[in-house]
């Protein structure tokens, strides 16, 4: 386990340098306070860096209130937040992610990755909020996102094809 953290903040601290312009749609990753595990988020972040945005990893353990003013703070459209089950129960990550969901309104869309993510998302059925089971998918959902954005579409992407990081 230690090893993955320290691997983590390694590939963390070497792509904290490639920032882009501060006019780059941005995205914020997090993991809820129940949630250790960052990696998956490492690398989500650098497949949305790659594809030119802005990628702002708060890393783990991020109440949801935090989370939600960072976004907001940003002007952030998504909140990416790994959720992968290991420590975390289903009624911990429901109203984690109803509280990042009620702060945040309708000014940014949450996706959830991980095995309890995406059960989370599936079994809350909120509008804004979608869940990708893998980085793959995650990599796609950007990709799409990124387009939409550049077409000039205001539609939110809540239902995202389903797909698990973490």
């Amino acid at each position: 386990l230690w090893q993955e953290h320290l691997l983590s903040t390694l590939v963390r601290d070497a792509t904290e340098v490639a920032v882009l312009a501060p006019g780059a749609p941005a995205m914020v990753f997090v993991t809820p306070p129940f949630e250790s595990h960052g990696f998956g988020n490492v690398f989500a972040a650098m497949l949305a860096s790659a594809r030119g945005v802005r990628a702002v990893n708060l890393g783990t353990q991020v109440p949801a209130a935090e989370a939600a003013a960072a976004t907001a703070a940003l002007k952030a459209d998504l909140l990416v937040c790994s959720m992968l089950g290991a420590a975390g129960s289903p009624s911990q990550a429901r109203l984690y992610v109803t509280e990042v969901a009620s702060l945040l309104g309708s000014s940014a869309t949450v996706v959830l990755g991980g095995s309890l993510g995406v059960r989370t998302a599936s079994r809350l059925g909120l509008s804004g909020v979608c869940a990708v089971d893998t980085l793959e998918s995650f990599d796609a959902f950007v990709e799409a996102w990124c387009k939409a954005r550049r077409s000039g579409s205001k539609k939110r992407l809540a239902h995202a094809p389903v797909a698990q990081f973490g």
